[in-house]
Protein backbone atom coordinates (compact mmCIF):
# COMPACT_ATOMS: atom_id res chain seq x y z
CA UNK A 1 0.00 0.00 0.00
CA UNK A 2 1.14 3.53 -0.75
CA UNK A 3 2.13 5.53 2.33
CA UNK A 4 -0.15 8.54 2.80
CA UNK A 5 1.32 11.66 4.36
CA UNK A 6 -0.54 14.59 5.82
CA UNK A 7 1.43 17.84 5.79
CA UNK A 8 2.05 20.27 8.60
CA UNK A 9 4.07 23.37 7.83
CA UNK A 10 5.51 25.18 10.84
CA UNK A 11 6.48 28.69 9.75
CA UNK A 12 8.66 30.97 11.87
CA UNK A 13 8.93 34.68 11.14
CA UNK A 14 10.50 37.59 12.97
CA UNK A 15 8.13 40.46 13.73
CA UNK A 16 10.48 42.49 15.96
CA UNK A 17 14.00 42.14 17.35
CA UNK A 18 14.11 38.71 19.05
CA UNK A 19 10.30 38.46 18.69
CA UNK A 20 8.92 35.73 16.48
CA UNK A 21 5.57 34.56 15.19
CA UNK A 22 4.69 30.93 14.50
CA UNK A 23 2.17 29.84 11.87
CA UNK A 24 0.88 26.29 11.47
CA UNK A 25 -0.67 25.18 8.16
CA UNK A 26 -2.22 21.71 7.91
CA UNK A 27 -3.08 19.87 4.70
CA UNK A 28 -5.18 16.70 4.85
CA UNK A 29 -4.57 14.56 1.73
CA UNK A 30 -8.02 13.00 2.14
CA UNK A 31 -9.82 16.34 2.00
CA UNK A 32 -10.05 19.06 -0.65
CA UNK A 33 -11.06 21.65 1.94
CA UNK A 34 -8.46 24.19 3.05
CA UNK A 35 -7.82 24.35 6.78
CA UNK A 36 -7.32 27.78 8.31
CA UNK A 37 -3.78 28.34 9.63
CA UNK A 38 -3.15 28.97 13.30
CA UNK A 39 -0.82 31.78 14.40
CA UNK A 40 0.66 32.70 17.74
CA UNK A 41 3.65 34.12 19.55
CA UNK A 42 6.91 32.22 19.59
CA UNK A 43 9.30 33.40 22.33
CA UNK A 44 12.54 31.81 21.13
CA UNK A 45 15.42 32.61 23.47
CA UNK A 46 18.65 31.51 21.82
CA UNK A 47 20.77 32.45 24.83
CA UNK A 48 18.72 30.20 27.12
CA UNK A 49 19.47 27.25 24.83
CA UNK A 50 23.25 27.67 24.83
CA UNK A 51 23.86 25.98 28.23
CA UNK A 52 22.03 22.89 26.90
CA UNK A 53 24.27 22.29 23.89
CA UNK A 54 25.87 19.23 25.49
CA UNK A 55 22.50 17.71 26.47
CA UNK A 56 20.61 16.90 23.24
CA UNK A 57 17.46 15.66 24.97
CA UNK A 58 17.14 18.70 27.23
CA UNK A 59 17.94 20.99 24.32
CA UNK A 60 15.22 19.48 22.12
CA UNK A 61 12.63 19.68 24.85
CA UNK A 62 13.52 23.27 25.75
CA UNK A 63 13.34 24.25 22.08
CA UNK A 64 9.89 22.63 21.80
CA UNK A 65 8.69 24.55 24.86
CA UNK A 66 9.73 27.80 23.19
CA UNK A 67 8.39 27.01 19.73
CA UNK A 68 5.01 25.73 20.97
CA UNK A 69 4.68 28.12 23.91
CA UNK A 70 1.39 29.55 22.66
CA UNK A 71 -1.47 27.48 24.12
CA UNK A 72 -3.63 27.75 20.99
CA UNK A 73 -0.75 26.72 18.74
CA UNK A 74 0.02 23.75 20.97
CA UNK A 75 -3.65 22.76 20.94
CA UNK A 76 -3.71 22.95 17.13
CA UNK A 77 -0.62 20.73 16.94
CA UNK A 78 -2.33 18.15 19.13
CA UNK A 79 -5.45 18.27 16.95
CA UNK A 80 -3.33 17.60 13.87
CA UNK A 81 -1.53 14.67 15.52
CA UNK A 82 -4.83 13.15 16.62
CA UNK A 83 -6.38 13.53 13.15
CA UNK A 84 -3.34 11.99 11.44
CA UNK A 85 -3.27 9.04 13.83
CA UNK A 86 -7.01 8.43 13.54
CA UNK A 87 -6.76 8.37 9.74
CA UNK A 88 -3.87 5.92 9.81
CA UNK A 89 -1.63 8.42 8.04
CA UNK A 90 1.93 9.61 8.51
CA UNK A 91 3.04 13.20 8.96
CA UNK A 92 5.31 15.28 6.77
CA UNK A 93 6.51 18.07 9.08
CA UNK A 94 8.11 20.98 7.24
CA UNK A 95 9.86 23.68 9.23
CA UNK A 96 9.79 26.93 7.29
CA UNK A 97 12.22 29.59 8.50
CA UNK A 98 11.18 32.82 6.83
CA UNK A 99 13.62 35.29 5.25
CA UNK A 100 13.04 37.68 8.17
CA UNK A 101 14.55 35.20 10.65
CA UNK A 102 17.81 33.85 9.14
CA UNK A 103 19.44 33.55 12.57
CA UNK A 104 17.08 30.69 13.44
CA UNK A 105 18.95 28.44 11.01
CA UNK A 106 21.69 28.26 13.65
CA UNK A 107 19.50 26.38 16.13
CA UNK A 108 19.69 22.59 16.32
CA UNK A 109 16.36 21.85 14.75
CA UNK A 110 17.14 18.15 14.32
CA UNK A 111 16.69 17.90 18.10
CA UNK A 112 13.23 19.55 18.16
CA UNK A 113 11.08 17.33 20.34
CA UNK A 114 7.41 16.45 20.29
CA UNK A 115 6.15 18.55 23.23
CA UNK A 116 3.96 15.64 24.42
CA UNK A 117 6.42 12.76 24.25
CA UNK A 118 9.77 14.52 24.53
CA UNK A 119 11.12 12.44 21.61
CA UNK A 120 12.66 14.23 18.59
CA UNK A 121 10.40 14.53 15.56
CA UNK A 122 13.40 13.74 13.34
CA UNK A 123 13.82 10.21 14.72
CA UNK A 124 10.17 9.16 14.52
CA UNK A 125 9.37 6.57 11.88
CA UNK A 126 5.93 8.16 11.47
CA UNK A 127 7.23 11.66 10.77
CA UNK A 128 9.25 13.02 7.83
CA UNK A 129 10.94 16.10 9.25
CA UNK A 130 12.69 18.68 7.07
CA UNK A 131 13.74 22.31 7.14
CA UNK A 132 12.21 24.29 4.31
CA UNK A 133 13.25 27.55 2.65
CA UNK A 134 11.50 29.84 0.21
CA UNK A 135 13.43 30.31 -3.02
CA UNK A 136 13.90 33.69 -4.66
CA UNK A 137 14.67 31.91 -7.94
CA UNK A 138 11.88 32.07 -10.53
CA UNK A 139 13.38 29.53 -12.93
CA UNK A 140 11.08 26.66 -13.87
CA UNK A 141 11.94 23.38 -12.15
CA UNK A 142 11.04 20.25 -14.08
CA UNK A 143 11.27 16.93 -12.30
CA UNK A 144 12.09 13.75 -14.17
CA UNK A 145 10.98 10.17 -13.43
CA UNK A 146 13.38 8.16 -11.27
CA UNK A 147 14.59 6.06 -14.18
CA UNK A 148 15.77 9.23 -15.95
CA UNK A 149 17.56 10.80 -13.00
CA UNK A 150 21.32 11.38 -12.94
CA UNK A 151 23.33 11.60 -9.72
CA UNK A 152 26.83 12.82 -8.95
CA UNK A 153 28.70 11.42 -5.95
CA UNK A 154 31.64 13.69 -5.13
CA UNK A 155 34.07 12.89 -2.32
CA UNK A 156 36.97 15.14 -1.32
CA UNK A 157 39.65 13.11 0.46
CA UNK A 158 42.85 15.22 0.53
CA UNK A 159 46.11 13.41 1.27
CA UNK A 160 47.19 15.84 4.01
CA UNK A 161 44.12 16.04 6.26
CA UNK A 162 46.16 15.02 9.30
CA UNK A 163 48.12 18.28 9.02
CA UNK A 164 44.86 20.13 9.65
CA UNK A 165 43.86 17.90 12.55
CA UNK A 166 41.08 16.33 10.48
CA UNK A 167 40.10 12.68 10.26
CA UNK A 168 40.77 10.73 7.09
CA UNK A 169 37.76 10.26 4.82
CA UNK A 170 36.81 6.73 3.79
CA UNK A 171 36.47 7.60 0.13
CA UNK A 172 35.65 4.13 -1.17
CA UNK A 173 33.22 3.49 1.68
CA UNK A 174 31.42 6.80 1.15
CA UNK A 175 31.08 6.12 -2.56
CA UNK A 176 29.78 2.58 -2.02
CA UNK A 177 27.17 3.69 0.53
CA UNK A 178 25.95 6.45 -1.78
CA UNK A 179 25.73 4.09 -4.76
CA UNK A 180 23.75 1.59 -2.69
CA UNK A 181 21.29 4.31 -1.69
CA UNK A 182 20.96 5.46 -5.30
CA UNK A 183 20.16 2.06 -6.79
CA UNK A 184 18.12 2.50 -9.96
CA UNK A 185 19.64 5.92 -10.72
CA UNK A 186 22.54 6.61 -13.07
CA UNK A 187 25.53 7.56 -10.88
CA UNK A 188 28.74 9.36 -11.80
CA UNK A 189 31.57 9.39 -9.23
CA UNK A 190 33.96 12.33 -8.91
CA UNK A 191 37.05 12.33 -6.73
CA UNK A 192 38.35 8.81 -7.33
CA UNK A 193 40.48 9.02 -10.48
CA UNK A 194 41.47 12.65 -9.97
CA UNK A 195 41.41 15.24 -7.16
CA UNK A 196 38.11 16.92 -6.41
CA UNK A 197 39.01 20.50 -7.22
CA UNK A 198 36.39 23.26 -7.33
CA UNK A 199 36.80 23.48 -11.11
CA UNK A 200 36.40 19.73 -11.57
CA UNK A 201 33.29 19.72 -9.34
CA UNK A 202 31.88 22.63 -11.32
CA UNK A 203 32.56 20.79 -14.58
CA UNK A 204 30.77 17.65 -13.34
CA UNK A 205 27.73 19.59 -12.13
CA UNK A 206 27.36 21.28 -15.50
CA UNK A 207 26.85 17.91 -17.21
CA UNK A 208 23.22 17.93 -16.08
CA UNK A 209 22.86 16.47 -12.59
CA UNK A 210 19.62 15.96 -10.69
CA UNK A 211 21.20 14.87 -7.41
CA UNK A 212 24.58 15.88 -6.01
CA UNK A 213 25.94 14.05 -2.97
CA UNK A 214 28.98 15.95 -1.72
CA UNK A 215 31.25 14.64 1.04
CA UNK A 216 33.96 16.95 2.41
CA UNK A 217 35.30 18.34 5.64
CA UNK A 218 33.95 21.79 6.37
CA UNK A 219 34.27 24.65 8.82
CA UNK A 220 32.33 27.71 9.85
CA UNK A 221 34.29 30.38 11.68
CA UNK A 222 32.99 33.71 12.94
CA UNK A 223 33.95 36.48 10.55
CA UNK A 224 35.35 34.02 8.02
CA UNK A 225 32.21 32.41 6.65
CA UNK A 226 31.71 28.77 5.67
CA UNK A 227 34.32 26.77 3.81
CA UNK A 228 34.84 23.30 2.38
CA UNK A 229 38.10 21.39 2.36
CA UNK A 230 38.26 20.26 -1.26
CA UNK A 231 41.49 19.48 -3.14
CA UNK A 232 44.07 21.20 -5.28
CA UNK A 233 45.47 19.67 -8.46
CA UNK A 234 48.16 17.99 -6.33
CA UNK A 235 45.57 16.18 -4.21
CA UNK A 236 46.33 18.22 -1.11
CA UNK A 237 43.83 20.25 0.89
CA UNK A 238 42.45 23.37 -0.74
CA UNK A 239 40.10 25.42 1.39
CA UNK A 240 37.24 26.77 -0.73
CA UNK A 241 34.86 29.48 0.47
CA UNK A 242 31.25 28.39 0.59
CA UNK A 243 30.28 31.52 -1.30
CA UNK A 244 32.35 30.38 -4.28
CA UNK A 245 30.47 27.08 -4.58
CA UNK A 246 27.04 28.62 -3.98
CA UNK A 247 27.71 31.34 -6.54
CA UNK A 248 28.76 28.84 -9.19
CA UNK A 249 25.61 26.77 -8.63
CA UNK A 250 23.40 29.88 -8.69
CA UNK A 251 24.83 30.82 -12.09
CA UNK A 252 24.23 27.41 -13.67
CA UNK A 253 21.52 27.19 -16.31
CA UNK A 254 20.54 23.75 -15.02
CA UNK A 255 21.55 23.39 -11.33
CA UNK A 256 20.97 20.21 -9.28
CA UNK A 257 17.44 19.62 -8.00
CA UNK A 258 18.72 18.08 -4.78
CA UNK A 259 22.03 18.57 -3.01
CA UNK A 260 23.08 16.39 -0.09
CA UNK A 261 25.88 18.02 1.88
CA UNK A 262 27.76 15.70 4.24
CA UNK A 263 30.02 18.25 5.89
CA UNK A 264 30.72 19.39 9.45
CA UNK A 265 29.09 22.68 10.46
CA UNK A 266 27.39 23.00 7.10
CA UNK A 267 23.99 23.92 8.53
CA UNK A 268 25.28 26.62 10.88
CA UNK A 269 26.49 27.15 14.41
CA UNK A 270 24.83 28.50 17.50
CA UNK A 271 27.76 30.37 18.99
CA UNK A 272 27.00 33.79 17.56
CA UNK A 273 25.93 36.32 20.16
CA UNK A 274 25.41 40.03 20.41
CA UNK A 275 23.51 42.54 18.33
CA UNK A 276 24.38 40.90 15.02
CA UNK A 277 23.70 37.35 16.13
CA UNK A 278 20.41 37.22 14.22
CA UNK A 279 22.25 37.23 10.92
CA UNK A 280 25.89 36.41 11.65
CA UNK A 281 25.84 32.65 12.12
CA UNK A 282 23.09 31.50 9.81
CA UNK A 283 23.70 33.75 6.84
CA UNK A 284 27.26 32.48 6.91
CA UNK A 285 26.14 28.85 6.91
CA UNK A 286 26.63 26.93 3.70
CA UNK A 287 23.50 24.76 3.63
CA UNK A 288 21.02 27.70 3.46
CA UNK A 289 23.12 29.30 0.76
CA UNK A 290 23.16 26.15 -1.34
CA UNK A 291 19.40 25.76 -0.88
CA UNK A 292 18.86 29.32 -2.05
CA UNK A 293 21.13 28.72 -5.07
Amino acid sequence: METVYAELEVGLHRVQVETYQIELRYTDPASEAETSPRRGRCPIDRQALLPLLQDPKAYGQALAEQVFADAEVLGYLRQVKTAVEAAGQYLRLRLLIGPTAPGLHALRWELLADPDTGAPFATSERVLFSRFMLSQDWRTVRLRPKAALRALVAVAAPTDLAAYGLAQIDREGEVQRAQNALTGIEVTVAGLAEPLTIDYLDQCLRQGVDICYLVAHGALRAGDGPSLFLQGADGRTRRIGGDALAQRIAEMRDPPRLMVLASCEGAGLEAATGADSETTSAQAALAPRLAAA
